[in-house]
């Protein structure tokens, strides 16, 4: 019977080629939309904010009032 599985020096030579992330040139950044500026949307924004991995492009809420709010808090 053969046996398949992993082997760990094919996973050690894979590994040999990926790059650490220090040498990854540029970053792009993930353009969101922020639906619904209520209690969590505005949890989701503070994360969003402090992450430069994501760019917040929109606030949307049914409330006209919280969704010009959630621009402003948003510099949008």
């Amino acid at each position: 019977m053969k046996r398949y599985g992993c082997s760990f020096n094919l996973a050690n030579r894979r590994h040999d080629r990926l790059e650490p992330i220090s040498q990854v040139s540029r970053t792009p950044t993930l353009r969101v939309a922020i639906i619904g500026y209520g209690t969590i949307g505005r949890l989701v924004s503070k994360a969003l904010q402090n992450n430069s991995a994501f760019t917040v492009t929109r606030v949307i809420d049914r409330n006209p009032e919280a969704a010009e709010a959630g621009a402003r808090d948003m510099n949008i």
